[in-house]
């Protein structure tokens, strides 16, 4: 994200940008401090438009910024990580049901069927790292497709901050085997129609993801 002469500064759009990232890919954990001279010199950007990219990630969840301490990664805790499930829930779940009673375009189709089949191989072959990139498109396009904006937006930010929660757990194979299994009765729904299955299987999935998840060892959440 270097500034070049024939490009103006990055704002602090830019650096939320670059920091989400950063944190959806595990190279920022949870806990972690942002130095703030640290993301002006690998960003470009302006110290303010990075005090400013602070600020907006605080309001959406994902920083915490204390008095003397500055920022750091937000560690969600496990009562914390429970409500994000319960609202993911039933969100997901009503946009799962809505693209079944609405349908898809033969387009959409493909790219449902195209998802599934990465994360089938990704699967079988123990991929962690394309699996866990696979299943977050997936869900992106279920909330995406939905046709309801606000339901996007609102699953966008609670999805973020669980991520490298969630790419740990992936990572052992007999929860991703038992994800894809759950995904394979999420799409034939979706495919077939049928918003009562695709609201169930959704809402199954991800209550067994927060049941795992639950199981993780406390020094995983906040």
């Amino acid at each position: 994200m270097k500034t070049t002469e024939r490009h103006a500064r990055p704002g602090s759009r830019d650096v939320v940008d670059w920091l989400k990232g950063r944190i959806k890919r595990g190279l920022l954990a949870p806990g972690q401090r942002l130095v703030e001279a640290d993301v002006v010199r690998d960003t470009g950007a302006s110290r303010a438009h990075v005090r400013e990219a602070f600020q907006r990630l605080e309001s959406e969840g994902l920083v915490r910024i204390e008095e003397y301490r500055g920022a750091s990664v937000r560690r969600l805790s496990r009562d914390e990580v429970e409500q994000v499930y319960r609202a993911r829930e039933a969100l997901e779940g009503m946009a799962a049901r809505l693209i079944a009673e609405r349908g898809l375009t033969p387009a959409q189709e493909a790219e449902l069927r195209r998802l599934q089949a990465e994360l089938e191989l990704a699967a079988l072959e123990r991929r962690a790292d394309d699996y866990s990139r696979n299943n977050e498109l997936l869900h992106r396009f279920v909330s995406d497709q939905c046709g309801n904006a606000n339901i996007a937006v609102f699953l966008e930010r609670l999805r973020l901050p669980l991520f490298r929660l969630q790419f740990n757990f992936l990572m052992r194979v007999e929860e991703m085997q038992k994800s894809h299994r759950d995904h394979t009765e999420l799409v034939a729904c979706l495919l077939g129609r049928d918003p009562d299955g695709a609201e169930r299987a959704m809402r199954k999935h991800l209550r067994d993801a927060l049941e795992n998840l639950q199981r993780l060892e406390e020094g995983a959440f906040g």
